[in-house]
């Protein structure tokens, strides 16, 4: 009897070991496939509304984004580069150090999840009406410490710890293709003033 008793225990904890172990696999998979999306998107000699947009669509199909909009460092700060899914006028064009939300997380260098989301803020819109994401998460992506860009999404649904770890992962190579993508621009504007010097 007890030994009967004590088989069905080890078969339930195997089981219960054997499953936890399967879902952690799938996860790092699908954190995998995530990431090399994510740079596939980033790919190529990109402009930085190329870089947004791209990256903007690749999360939209894979996280179930309802609407976005990405902010890339440049001339004169951080400004809008792309959008998706939102009310054009209701997402600022660019914004200064600590100013909303977008300014706290580049202020605190860190990734904020918002769950009471502010009215009028990042207002999802369609042909067929409007309404507002239940949830929000702001991602800073850097390189050398420096913060580059910030990703801006909206949800209607919850977000699984493991959308938060992606996104935190693949926040630094966002961050080092907008750098890339300045500087390439800075290298073109330098040529081109030489070249406009030498006529």
């Amino acid at each position: 009897m007890l030994t009967g008793l004590l088989g069905i225990v080890l078969t339930v904890a195997i089981a219960t070991l054997a499953r936890r172990a399967m879902q952690t696999r799938r996860q790092q998979e699908w954190l995998l496939a995530g990431e090399s999306g994510v740079r596939a998107a980033l790919l190529g000699d990109k402009n930085l509304e190329d870089l947004g947009g791209s990256v903007l669509r690749f999360l939209a199909d894979y996280l179930g984004v309802h609407a976005g909009a990405v902010y890339a460092n440049g001339p004169g700060g951080l400004r809008r580069v792309a959008s998706s899914g939102v009310v054009e006028k209701d997402v600022p064009e660019a914004f200064g150090p600590g100013e909303g939300l977008l300014g706290r997380a580049v202020h605190e260098g860190r990734t904020l999840l918002i769950g009471d989301v502010p009215e009028g803020y990042l207002t999802i819109g369609s042909a067929l009406g409007r309404g507002k994401p239940r949830h929000l998460v702001l991602v800073p992506a850097r390189a050398n410490r420096s913060i580059n860009a910030i990703i801006e999404l909206g949800f209607m649904h919850a977000l699984p710890p493991a959308t938060l770890e992606l996104l935190d992962k693949v926040s630094e190579s966002l961050g080092v293709a907008v750098r890339s993508a300045n500087d390439g621009t800075r290298l073109q504007d330098s040529s081109s003033g030489r070249s406009t010097c030498r006529r």
